[in-house]
């Protein structure tokens, strides 16, 4: 998974958030649909996450849940990761424990969220609201 996995927090817009957000961790794997049937496996050896059709000739692999984040995490503790990827796993896992700690809910807590994963951020509207904030 070192390869052509990636790790992200998406920060999305939402009128029935107290803060004005959503926010979702986002773990993908993407290759040529030629090669779908390893993201199958991968879905079937972890039992998590789901396979679908991103663009034409590409499909996927990803976990956007807050429950299947965490036990990827724990795979991850008993499989690790050898790449620099494993720095991004790192700011993902701190994000995740700060979701899992509901400290996303204030603003003080998207705030520290945005500082961990800046690097992993998915999308440009949240950086726009903290350029705001500051």
């Amino acid at each position: 998974m070192d390869g052509e996995s990636w790790f992200s927090i998406q920060i999305s817009p939402s009128r029935s958030s107290k803060i004005g957000f959503s926010i979702a961790p986002i773990f993908r794997i993407e290759i040529s649909e030629r090669d779908e049937r390893v993201l199958y496996e991968i879905e079937e050896t972890l039992s998590l996450g789901r396979v679908r059709t991103r663009k034409p000739g590409y499909t996927l692999f990803e976990i956007t849940s807050i429950k299947e984040a965490k036990q990827l995490l724990q795979f991850f503790q008993d499989y690790p990761l050898h790449t620099k990827k494993k720095e991004t796993l790192a700011l993902w896992s701190k994000a995740i424990d700060l979701i899992l700690a509901k400290k996303h809910l204030t603003e003080d807590g998207i705030l520290d969220l945005a500082r961990i994963c800046a690097p992993i951020l998915h999308t440009s509207r949240f950086m726009l609201y903290l350029d705001g904030l500051r």
